[in-house]
C-alpha cells in the first residue's frame, strides 16, 4: 500500500493508472471538467465501466455531465436524503487490480489547492477486498439513475443560482427533526415537475381536462384588476365572493376554480360580514416583486384572527393564490393528495404553519418557476400565474 498526501501526485497517479489499465469504475461525490484527469478520462471513456457522480449540494460541473452525457458508463445520484461521500478509483489490469480510495473527489481543486489523502492499494483480482469493492460499485450502480440533456439544461440553471443549502437539497425545506422521527425525505429531484423547464410545464398546465384555461386565466386577470385598483374590504360583495372562492356565476367563468370555497360556511359568513382581517392579511402580501417569508407570516397573523380555525389551510391559500398567484397554490382537498405525492410530503402534516417551508419554497426552487417572463401576452399570463397553475396539474375531482 502506498500513501499519497500530494494533490497533484494522486492526479498524476490516477492518471498513470487510467492509460495503463485495461478498464476502470470510478464513484465520487463531485466532479468537475477543468482538470488533467477529466481530460484523459475523455480520451479513455471507452475503459471506463462504471462513473457514478453524486449531485449533492450542486457541486458537480454541469459541464462534467455533458461531457459524459453520451457514454452508458455515466449514472448520478439524484436521490439526496443523504450525502453520496465515496470517493474510489477502481482499476483492473492483466496482473491484477488497484485501488485508490480516500478523500479526493474528480474535481480540480482536489487535484490541486485541497489538502487531500490516498491510498494505493494493490490486489489481485480476485481477492476479497477486489470483490468486496466491485460489490459495492455494483450497489451504487443500481442506486444511480442516467440523465439526458433536460436533466443538464435544468441543473446547469440551478447550479448557477446555488441558492440550495444542504438541508432542501435533501428535501427538508422545514425545520422538523426528521431524523428523530426516522421518517423517509423525498429529494426534490424526484419530482414529477422539479427539474421541468418552462416549455414543457406550460404544455402540462395548458392541459386541463377538468376546467378551462383561458377560464383560469380570465379569473386571475380581473382578480388581478380587483387587487390594483382597490383594498379588499373595499370590494363589493360579489367581488369578496369572487376572490374567497364562492362566488356563484352566470356566466362561462367558475370562481370556484383554483380551489372552490362553497363549502366553508364559517369562512363565507366572515367574507359577507367583511371582516377587516382580511383585507390587513391581503395588504400584506405585496402586489409585485418578491414575496418573502416574512410577508407570509404577517399575513397569517392578520388571516387567523379573522378565521382561526385548526387548519385553515385551503381558505388561506385560496385567497393568497388570487393575489400573488405566481408565489401561492391554493392546497385544498382535491389537489393536496397527488401534490403531496409528487413531492414525497405527508398530506396530514401541511398546515398554514409549514406551508411556506413545505410548500412554497419546492415551488419556487422549481426550474420553470425560475424562468425568465415570456413575451407573448399569454404566456406572460400563465407565467404570472404559474404557481397557482399547479392546481391544473394536481386537481382530481
Amino acid at each position: 500500500m502506498k500513501i499519497l498526501s500530494n494533490s497533484r501526485e494522486i492526479e498524476e497517479t490516477l492518471i498513470d493508472l487510467l492509460i495503463k489499465c485495461e478498464s476502470c469504475s470510478i464513484a465520487v461525490a463531485w466532479a468537475s471538467a477543468k482538470n488533467n484527469f477529466f481530460n484523459v478520462m475523455f480520451d479513455n471513456s471507452k475503459k471506463i465501466k462504471k462513473l457514478i457522480v453524486g449531485m449533492h449540494f450542486y457541486q458537480t460541473d454541469p459541464n462534467f455531465l455533458e461531457a459524459f452525457k453520451n457514454e452508458e458508463s455515466l449514472k448520478v445520484i439524484k436521490d439526496l436524503s443523504g450525502v453520496f461521500h465515496p470517493k474510489i478509483y477502481f482499476f483492473k489490469r492483466k496482473q491484477g487490480v488497484t485501488l485508490v480510495i480516500g478523500s479526493a473527489n474528480l474535481t480540480k481543486a482536489a487535484f490541486s489547492i485541497n489538502s487531500e489523502c490516498c491510498a494505493v492499494i494493490e490486489l489481485n483480482t480476485n481477492a476479497p477486498e477486489a470483490l468486496d469493492i466491485e460489490k459495492v460499485l455494483s450497489i451504487y450502480w443500481k442506486e444511480a439513475e442516467k440523465i439526458d440533456q433536460e436533466f443538464i439544461d435544468s441543473y446547469r440553471i440551478q447550479f448557477s443560482k446555488r441558492y440550495f443549502d444542504r438541508s432542501r437539497l435533501s428535501g427538508e425545506y422545514s425545520k422538523k427533526e426528521y431524523e428523530a422521527k426516522k421518517e423517509e425525505i423525498k429529494s426534490p429531484f424526484k419530482s414529477s415537475i422539479f427539474n421541468m423547464a418552462w416549455d414543457k410545464f406550460i404544455k402540462k398546465i395548458s392541459n386541463d381536462n377538468y376546467h378551462s384555461i383561458d377560464g383560469r386565466i380570465e379569473i386571475l386577470k380581473q382578480a388581478k384588476e380587483l387587487f390594483d385598483k382597490k383594498r379588499f374590504t373595499n370590494f363589493n360583495l360579489d367581488e369578496r365572493k369572487k376572490i374567497s372562492g364562492f362566488f356563484s356565476p352566470n356566466d362561462d367563468i367558475d370562481w370556484g376554480w383554483f380551489g372552490s370555497m362553497r363549502g366553508a360556511g364559517d369562512f363565507k359568513k366572515q367574507i359577507i360580514n367583511n371582516n377587516l382581517e382580511f383585507s390587513k392579511a391581503l395588504d400584506s402580501i405585496p402586489s409585485t416583486g418578491e414575496v418573502t417569508k416574512a410577508h407570509f407570516e404577517k399575513f397569517c397573523d392578520h388571516f387567523l384572527k379573522a378565521y382561526d380555525r385548526e387548519n385553515p389551510l385551503a381558505t388561506a391559500t385560496r385567497l393568497l393564490a388570487m393575489k400573488r398567484p405566481d408565489y401561492f397554490f391554493c392546497m385544498a382537498s382535491k389537489n393536496k393528495d397527488k401534490f403531496c405525492k409528487d413531492f414525497g410530503l405527508k398530506k396530514t402534516t401541511i398546515t398554514i404553519s409549514n406551508y411556506w417551508d413545505e410548500v412554497v419554497e419546492r415551488i419556487i426552487d422549481c426550474t420553470w418557476w425560475n424562468s425568465e417572463c415570456p413575451k407573448g401576452e399569454r404566456e406572460k399570463e400563465l407565467w404570472l400565474g404559474r404557481a397557482a397553475f399547479l392546481d391544473v396539474i394536481y386537481y382530481e375531482p
